[in-house]
Protein backbone atom coordinates (compact mmCIF):
# COMPACT_ATOMS: atom_id res chain seq x y z
CA UNK A 1 0.00 0.00 0.00
CA UNK A 2 1.19 3.31 -1.04
CA UNK A 3 1.41 6.21 1.83
CA UNK A 4 0.16 9.45 0.41
CA UNK A 5 2.11 11.54 2.98
CA UNK A 6 5.42 10.35 2.48
CA UNK A 7 5.41 11.37 -0.92
CA UNK A 8 7.12 14.15 -2.53
CA UNK A 9 4.26 16.10 -3.99
CA UNK A 10 5.37 19.49 -5.73
CA UNK A 11 2.72 21.46 -5.43
CA UNK A 12 3.12 21.07 -0.99
CA UNK A 13 6.47 21.46 -1.66
CA UNK A 14 5.97 24.80 -4.00
CA UNK A 15 3.43 26.04 -1.37
CA UNK A 16 5.63 25.56 1.92
CA UNK A 17 8.44 27.24 0.15
CA UNK A 18 6.01 30.17 -0.88
CA UNK A 19 4.81 30.20 2.49
CA UNK A 20 8.47 29.98 3.94
CA UNK A 21 9.50 32.99 1.71
CA UNK A 22 5.72 35.43 1.89
CA UNK A 23 6.82 34.82 6.37
CA UNK A 24 10.33 35.62 5.57
CA UNK A 25 9.64 38.85 3.86
CA UNK A 26 6.98 39.59 6.10
CA UNK A 27 9.11 39.43 9.30
CA UNK A 28 11.75 41.30 7.59
CA UNK A 29 8.94 44.35 6.56
CA UNK A 30 7.81 44.08 10.33
CA UNK A 31 11.23 44.37 11.41
CA UNK A 32 12.31 46.82 9.16
CA UNK A 33 9.07 48.99 9.97
CA UNK A 34 9.83 48.81 13.59
CA UNK A 35 13.38 50.11 13.23
CA UNK A 36 12.23 52.97 11.05
CA UNK A 37 9.84 53.78 14.05
CA UNK A 38 12.79 53.86 16.73
CA UNK A 39 14.87 55.69 14.24
CA UNK A 40 11.77 58.47 14.32
CA UNK A 41 11.91 58.36 18.15
CA UNK A 42 15.61 58.81 18.10
CA UNK A 43 15.51 61.94 15.68
CA UNK A 44 12.47 63.53 17.96
CA UNK A 45 14.61 62.92 21.25
CA UNK A 46 17.86 64.62 19.22
CA UNK A 47 14.95 67.57 18.53
CA UNK A 48 13.93 68.04 21.84
CA UNK A 49 17.10 67.73 23.26
CA UNK A 50 18.31 70.95 21.01
CA UNK A 51 15.21 73.07 22.25
CA UNK A 52 15.95 72.23 25.69
CA UNK A 53 19.41 73.51 25.50
CA UNK A 54 18.03 76.18 23.99
CA UNK A 55 15.46 77.16 26.52
CA UNK A 56 18.39 76.42 28.92
CA UNK A 57 20.41 79.04 27.25
CA UNK A 58 17.84 81.87 27.11
CA UNK A 59 17.55 80.99 30.89
CA UNK A 60 20.85 81.51 32.03
CA UNK A 61 21.44 84.36 29.17
CA UNK A 62 18.05 86.11 31.10
CA UNK A 63 19.92 85.52 34.74
CA UNK A 64 23.01 87.05 33.66
CA UNK A 65 20.94 89.87 32.40
CA UNK A 66 19.37 90.01 35.39
CA UNK A 67 22.42 90.49 37.46
CA UNK A 68 24.09 92.83 35.22
CA UNK A 69 20.96 94.93 35.68
CA UNK A 70 21.60 94.56 39.38
CA UNK A 71 24.55 95.50 39.41
CA UNK A 72 24.24 98.70 37.44
CA UNK A 73 21.20 99.70 39.66
CA UNK A 74 23.34 99.64 42.38
CA UNK A 75 26.15 101.54 41.10
CA UNK A 76 23.20 104.22 40.42
CA UNK A 77 22.00 103.56 44.30
CA UNK A 78 25.65 103.88 45.67
CA UNK A 79 26.47 106.93 43.01
CA UNK A 80 29.29 105.09 41.98
CA UNK A 81 30.83 105.86 38.43
CA UNK A 82 30.71 104.25 35.71
CA UNK A 83 34.33 102.85 35.62
CA UNK A 84 33.91 101.57 39.41
CA UNK A 85 36.25 99.20 39.32
CA UNK A 86 34.62 96.58 42.02
CA UNK A 87 31.28 96.46 39.73
CA UNK A 88 32.84 95.80 36.29
CA UNK A 89 34.86 93.33 38.12
CA UNK A 90 31.38 91.67 39.29
CA UNK A 91 29.88 91.89 35.77
CA UNK A 92 33.25 90.56 34.32
CA UNK A 93 33.16 87.64 36.90
CA UNK A 94 29.42 86.69 36.50
CA UNK A 95 30.00 86.72 32.54
CA UNK A 96 32.51 84.60 32.18
CA UNK A 97 31.04 82.10 34.88
CA UNK A 98 27.95 82.30 31.98
CA UNK A 99 30.23 81.91 29.43
CA UNK A 100 31.42 78.46 31.11
CA UNK A 101 28.27 77.27 32.00
CA UNK A 102 27.07 77.85 28.08
CA UNK A 103 30.48 76.10 27.03
CA UNK A 104 29.38 72.88 29.08
CA UNK A 105 26.08 72.79 28.06
CA UNK A 106 26.73 73.20 24.28
CA UNK A 107 29.23 70.22 24.78
CA UNK A 108 26.81 67.94 26.83
CA UNK A 109 23.95 68.95 24.23
CA UNK A 110 26.04 68.25 21.29
CA UNK A 111 27.28 64.88 22.99
CA UNK A 112 23.48 64.19 24.22
CA UNK A 113 22.44 65.19 20.37
CA UNK A 114 24.69 63.21 18.33
CA UNK A 115 23.80 59.74 20.78
CA UNK A 116 20.28 59.92 19.75
CA UNK A 117 21.22 60.47 15.66
CA UNK A 118 23.87 57.83 15.78
CA UNK A 119 20.72 55.57 17.90
CA UNK A 120 18.45 56.70 15.07
CA UNK A 121 21.04 55.67 12.18
CA UNK A 122 22.21 52.52 13.93
CA UNK A 123 18.13 51.46 13.83
CA UNK A 124 17.91 52.46 9.85
CA UNK A 125 21.05 50.24 9.34
CA UNK A 126 19.33 47.25 11.23
CA UNK A 127 15.62 47.61 9.71
CA UNK A 128 17.74 47.53 6.26
CA UNK A 129 19.88 44.20 7.59
CA UNK A 130 16.22 42.75 8.46
CA UNK A 131 15.52 43.03 4.83
CA UNK A 132 18.81 41.78 3.57
CA UNK A 133 18.31 38.43 6.04
CA UNK A 134 14.98 38.33 4.86
CA UNK A 135 16.05 38.54 1.04
CA UNK A 136 18.39 36.12 1.67
CA UNK A 137 16.45 33.50 3.48
CA UNK A 138 14.15 33.85 0.71
CA UNK A 139 16.54 33.01 -2.00
CA UNK A 140 17.72 30.25 -0.15
CA UNK A 141 14.85 28.68 0.30
CA UNK A 142 13.80 29.16 -3.27
CA UNK A 143 17.02 27.33 -3.94
CA UNK A 144 16.68 24.51 -1.37
CA UNK A 145 12.78 24.24 -3.34
CA UNK A 146 14.48 23.96 -7.04
CA UNK A 147 16.63 21.42 -5.71
CA UNK A 148 14.55 19.00 -3.61
CA UNK A 149 11.89 19.00 -7.18
CA UNK A 150 15.32 18.30 -9.71
CA UNK A 151 15.01 14.88 -6.91
CA UNK A 152 11.70 14.06 -7.69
Amino acid sequence: MLNFLAMSNPAFMIAGAGLSIYGSMQAGKAEKARQRQIAAQQEQNAKFEELSALQAHNERQDRLASLIGVNETIRAKANRGSNDRSIAALTASEKKKSSTQDNRARTQTMLSVSRSRFAAADARTQGNQAMRTALFKSVGTAISLGDKMSEI
